[in-house]
């Protein structure tokens, strides 16, 4: 065997081994270690190809078609054909079933314990209602939770750290103080920087003869001056030396800055403070979508659903205006981008945008909405559905194509052409309803202010070419 041969014989048997070994990966090219095989191979003058039944992945690089600006194609020129394309096609809906059973057999050490929902239901909610009035707060939230005495109107908002009794392996960690290797029992605390006005709440969680014991601190968030705070041997908190304190400690600190306004925020305040603009977004859907239906949204963290409409599970999800797709994945036993399954809680999915448009001078926002509901996804190959009949199994979509309807050329400045792929859409239209800025005087349901609108609304391509519906002269 001359150096060319052993230099192809090694690439390829490092590609073979990545095909066997692609965990939730789908697409061979996207996978860095494929990129690095690629370099490599460069190196001698040949390329590999990312295509999964390819049987001779290896070869001259001059056998790869050139993709313009992002050099030579990741598929050979042989895999490029028309007539392997099916074989292709095969193989790809196979990795993909590989991913999903990957994904779905996926362990995720998160014991009950360790989590601040533990710690919030279980014990500090419970704790602090036989005072006052508390507010769990949905996902997102800049504050866990709020309180408030009974008969106020605003509220003081919590922010809570929590350090669980077992370690990520699931063994439970030592109830001390030990700062020694191997022996750790300490507790930390991390991101504890910028919640200035609210008050900071540390429990530190162990497993003590079968019971969970809980140490408490507590302190005001201007007075924390470092973003992560360890147990001191004293059982002081961090470098500031926050004294340890118990239930009543808590209940005493609420009572005090309950009696300081400079500290008191409107629940609805509390609902809207989310930082990152990508979880505004949504929050700012589902508060619009209050206009059309009887909302609510559960007190808990990341749910497969986002709101109820009655008793009804909503996943809401965003229309991309410009592209004319709505993403339809999730994180699924932390890894991101899965598509939905027939067995995630979810009875329907709303795909909705807040648009603005401009009317005689004037910049109007609308909502447009329609609802898909779980049957309907399924039975369209949307969503993962595995039946008892292998042959009926989807393997689901990330993304939904949408058939605007009539506010097509409004959103796009064109009429795009209909693929019989996504035809039974056009029995779901979109609908609209104009949303009015909340003020005092004015007061919405939805509660967006002009400066919230502002803050999501997509731009349209064309108002002129706006729907007569849509230009109709409608009080507030």
């Amino acid at each position: 065997m001359d150096s060319m041969d052993a230099h192809v014989s090694e690439l390829t048997e490092k590609i073979l081994y990545l095909r066997n070994n692609m965990g939730t990966i789908v697409d061979l090219g996207y996978m860095p270690e494929f990129k690095e095989i690629k370099q490599e191979a460069q190196m001698f003058g040949l390329s590999v190809c990312s295509c999964l039944v390819c049987t001779d992945p290896v070869k001259d690089a001059r056998l790869f078609s050139t993709a313009g600006s992002r050099g030579l194609e990741t598929r050979c020129n042989v895999c490029l054909k028309q007539e392997n394309r099916l074989a292709q096609k095969k193989a790809k809906e196979r990795r993909k079933e590989e991913a999903r059973k990957t994904v779905n057999e996926r362990q995720v050490q998160s014991s009950t314990s360790e989590t601040e929902t533990e710690v919030m239901q279980n014990y500090l909610v419970p704790v602090l209602k036989k005072e006052y009035e508390i507010e769990v707060s949905p996902e997102f939230r800049v504050s866990d939770l709020s309180a408030r005495s009974r008969g106020m109107i605003n509220y003081i908002q919590i922010q809570l750290k929590t350090d669980g009794a077992f370690h990520e392996d699931g063994r439970p960690k030592l109830d001390n103080r030990s700062h020694k290797e191997g022996d750790v029992g300490r507790a930390f605390f991390h991101h504890a920087l910028g919640y200035l006005l609210m008050l900071m709440v540390f429990i530190k969680t162990r497993l003590v003869d079968g019971e969970l014991k809980r140490y408490i601190w507590v302190a005001k968030g201007s007075d924390i001056k470092h973003d992560t705070l360890t147990e001191n041997a004293d059982g002081t908190l961090g470098p500031s030396k926050i004294p340890p304190s118990n239930e009543q400690g808590m209940i005493d600190a609420i009572r005090s800055m309950l009696q300081n306004e400079m500290y008191h925020v409107s629940l609805h305040d509390i609902w809207m403070n989310v930082p990152a603009i990508k979880q505004f977004k949504e929050v700012a859907n589902i508060q619009a979508l209050k206009t059309v239906r009887n909302v609510t949204v559960p007190q808990q963290n990341q749910q497969a659903f986002d709101c109820f409409f009655d008793e009804r599970r909503i996943q809401v999800k965003t229309h991309n205006v410009k592209s004319g797709q709505a993403h339809i994945r999730h994180k699924k036993n932390g890894i991101d981008g899965q598509p939905y399954s027939s067995t995630d809680p979810i009875d329907a999915f709303v795909i909705m945008s807040i648009i603005k448009c401009e009317i005689e001078d004037e910049i109007a926002f609308f909502m447009l909405y329609c609802e898909i509901g779980m049957d309907v996804m399924i039975q369209n190959k949307m969503v993962v559905h595995e039946d008892e009949d292998s042959a009926k199994n989807s393997s689901g979509k990330k993304a939904l194509h949408l058939h605007p309807g009539i506010y097509e050329e409004m959103l796009v400045g064109c009429t795009k052409e209909r693929t019989k792929e996504t035809a039974w859409l056009d029995d779901y239209p979109f609908e609209h309803v104009r949303l009015y800025e909340h003020t005092d005087q004015n007061p919405q349901v939805h509660r967006l202010t002009k400066e919230n609108l502002e803050k999501v609304a997509q731009e349209v391509a064309d108002s002129k070419a706006m729907p007569a519906c849509m230009n109709v002269n409608s009080s507030s």
